[in-house]
């Protein structure tokens, strides 16, 4: 059978060969159509840097007022009024035991890492590995040291506070003891008192009948017969001491009625009111013989009154006036007495209380010490721990040759501690006070002891450079900025190829509103400089304000975050395919750039984006 014609035609053949390679080019087509390519960044080890760039204005340098971050006690402060300082120098610090320890603990953490990773990189000589072994000796001595320390500090401290509570049990045993003396002394005091104001009563009576018997208010019999003669040289001296009697009398009844009513259980100020009655009715008493001395005194003698008789009646009136005054003499040293004993009654308890109160802090402060002293024993141990660590990896770093696998891990344990001891000493930092420039103490507000408010002016100075910036930071970016930090500086009037230094040293807290956007002002003094800076010059600022060396970088646009847990995230590229890490993060720098902290190392490729087709 023959081939139908169509066959036999070459435009047959050369419309079916068209046909095949338009169909292979449409396949071609629709397999890179299906192709996904992705866009990668590597893993960096790098400097990251983040800062703050900000627009400001030169103007003159002004007084800084220098604050905590963070309250507390005031426990240091290393400088007066006057004084000249550098930049950087320590100028007040808070209390701060347990960041001081998170420090040591962190640099502890550091020099481990630091050792592990040096451990690894270097291989060493036979002589240097000898060396290496003497030093883990020592190391280890010190460590076996540290914890003999640390048992002993136990011991030490029970013992103190064994010693501090039996020293407190005695000033209690004293104070419980010693209060029911002093309390009789004083009780013995108000009842030797009160039997010397009873002895007063009969004294007082003597002489007021003695007396009376011349003044003859209520004894009118004995001076009838030589009324006539009394008092006759001197007008007016009888009825002078007839009054004075009947004072004298109402008083002394007064006081014998207190007298009375005293006993053994009669309180210190019933005897003292007695006291000032009986005192009150002496003086009276007194008195009162002296107008009768006048009295005999004026008198004549007379046939019914001899001289003799007048001679008698003074002699008994001056003996009354002494035996008063004596009394009076007695009351007022028993008064004295009292005084005295209430006296060392309060002094007694005052110093028996002092003692105990004194014996109950020092038992705190020895039940404080148990803890303390132990932490700080304990803390010492992790270090020499840690130096035993330190030394050991030094050992095994210079015996075995490093592996990249094993380096790694060692370069991001590093950086981790790094991390650590940069957090430890920012806080340490938040409470201590530096000088940001060099300069002079103006003013040193707060006293040692004292509690300080945060972001409270505590030191005031004045730098030595003759201008500053005041600049406005968005609300978005003053978290990143602090006191001391370092800046880069470009003025307009030079351009952007000359550039200067400057430091931050002081932040606002106040807000100010532009355009109902929130900024606040700081200030950056300029470094010394032979350039001729005038107030007004426009100032572009860069503020470096975080920094992290040798990091692990890569580009913020990498990162997922899962929605609900905020874990982080990238994918890389393994054998071209695509595969999801767990990573954390550390510092966020500029550039759209990223620390990373654990999860990923140098040279790995992270998928940024990824495009299907061609």
């Amino acid at each position: 059978m023959s081939m139908p014609k169509i066959f036999k035609s070459k435009i047959f053949y050369i419309t079916l060969v068209l046909v095949a390679l338009g169909g292979y080019w449409f396949w071609q087509n629709a397999q890179k159509a299906k192709q996904i390519t992705y866009e990668t960044a590597e893993v960096e080890q790098r400097r990251l840097l983040q800062t703050v760039e900000v627009t400001g204005e030169i103007k003159p340098a002004a007084r800084i007022d220098l604050a905590f971050k963070t309250g507390g006690t005031l426990q240091k402060v290393y400088v007066k009024t006057g004084d000249q300082v550098k930049a950087g120098d320590v100028l007040a610090e808070l209390e701060a035991d347990d960041l001081y320890f998170a420090q040591q603990r962190a640099q502890a953490m550091v020099a481990m890492a630091s050792a592990n990773l040096n451990a690894r990189l270097a291989g060493e000589s036979e002589q240097s590995i000898k060396m290496a072994e003497a030093q883990l000796e020592q190391a280890e001595a010190a460590y076996d040291k540290s914890l003999s320390d640390l048992e002993n500090t136990k011991v030490q401290v029970q013992n103190d506070l064994q010693s501090a509570l039996i020293a407190l049990e005695t000033a209690k045993n004293n104070y419980d003891n010693s209060l029911p003396i002093t309390d009789q002394s004083l009780k013995n005091a108000v009842e030797s008192a009160r039997v010397s104001l009873k002895t007063t009563v009969g004294p007082m009576n003597t002489a007021l009948v003695d007396g009376d018997s011349v003044a003859g208010v209520d004894d009118t019999n004995s001076s009838k017969m030589y009324a006539s003669a009394l008092g006759i040289l001197n007008e007016g001296s009888m009825t002078t001491a007839q009054n004075s009697y009947r004072k004298a009398k109402a008083l002394k009844i007064e006081a014998e009625k207190a007298i009375e009513l005293l006993s053994s259980d009669s309180s210190k100020q019933t005897v003292l009111d007695a006291a000032d009655k009986t005192e009150a009715a002496i003086g009276a008493i007194q008195i009162f013989l002296l107008d009768v001395k006048t009295v005999l005194a004026a008198s004549i003698t007379t046939p019914e009154f001899s001289a003799s008789a007048l001679t008698a009646k003074k002699s008994a009136i001056d003996a009354d006036y002494v035996q008063v005054s004596s009394q009076k003499s007695s009351v007022v040293a028993a008064r004295q007495a009292l005084d005295m004993a209430e006296l060392n009654n309060t002094s007694d308890k005052t110093r028996l209380a002092d003692a105990l109160r004194a014996a109950e802090v020092a038992y705190d402060i020895a039940k404080t010490n148990v803890d303390l002293k132990i932490a700080a024993a304990e803390t010492n141990v992790d270090i020499q721990k840690a130096a035993v660590s330190s030394a050991q990896a030094a050992l095994d770093l210079k015996v075995a040759g490093p592996r990249a696998v094993d380096v790694a891990p060692l370069r991001a344990q590093l950086q981790e501690a790094n991390v650590s001891l940069a957090q430890a000493e920012n806080n340490l930092n938040n409470v201590r006070i530096l000088a940001p420039v060099d300069g002079t103490i103006t003013d040193v507000i707060s006293d040692v002891g004292e509690q300080i408010t945060p972001n409270v002016a505590q030191i005031r100075m004045i730098g030595t450079e003759v201008y500053d910036i005041e600049a406005q930071v968005p609300e978005a970016d003053i978290v990143k900025v602090q006191v001391g930090q370092e800046a880069e500086i470009t003025l307009d009037s030079y351009g952007d190829e000359i550039k200067f230094k400057g430091v931050v040293t002081a932040e606002n807290p106040d807000q100010t509103k532009v355009l109902d956007a929130i900024y606040y002002k700081i200030r950056v003094a300029l470094e010394k400089t032979d350039r001729d800076i005038k107030p007004g010059m426009t100032a572009n600022v860069i503020v470096t304000t975080n920094v992290a060396d040798n990091a692990f970088v890569i580009p913020v646009r990498a990162v997922k975050t899962d929605a609900e847990t905020g874990a982080k995230s990238v994918r890389i590229l393994v054998d071209n395919q695509p595969e999801t890490k767990q990573i954390e993060l550390g510092l966020r720098g500029d550039e759209g750039r990223v620390q990373v902290l654990h999860g990923l190392s140098v040279g790995q490729a992270v998928i940024l984006s990824e495009k299907i087709g061609k």
